[in-house]
């Protein structure tokens, strides 16, 4: 079942891979056959939309980002956009829009369902 993800609203501020963020042209043209090892770092969180994300013409939710370093013809910031489980958050976004995910990755998240041991919490209260 999705959650509100505790670190992820906008203005986090989120590293990807070059190979999903999208538009998948401009990714290609500014990294060319590096595509598949680069990661962009610093993209802000700046809203969350249904986007056409993959060759099959599919809609879905998707991450809108923003990078200084990505602009359009006309020098206003391109849009970029991204699944939300490719991306991991450096630092966390505004209290007052937290979006609802599945899939996202916190870098110093790894207390998930976890005792203060590291052992998962089953919620077995039974002592065996």
């Amino acid at each position: 079942m999705p959650r509100v993800s505790s670190k992820l609203g906008e203005g986090a501020i989120v590293s990807a891979p070059a190979k999903s963020l999208r538009p998948s042209s401009v990714m290609k043209q500014r990294f060319g056959h590096i595509l598949d090892t680069a990661r962009v770092e610093d993209l802000v969180v700046c809203g969350i939309a249904e986007r056409e994300y993959s060759n099959a013409r599919k809609n879905a939710k998707c991450l809108l980002l923003y990078h200084p370093d990505f602009k359009t013809a006309a020098g206003e910031l391109l849009e970029l956009y991204a699944l939300p489980g490719a991306v991991k958050i450096t630092k966390e976004g505004q209290n007052s829009s937290r979006y609802i995910l599945a899939n996202t990755t916190a870098i110093n998240d790894n207390n998930d369902n976890k005792d203060n041991n590291g052992n998962k919490d089953n919620n077995d209260n039974t002592g065996n």
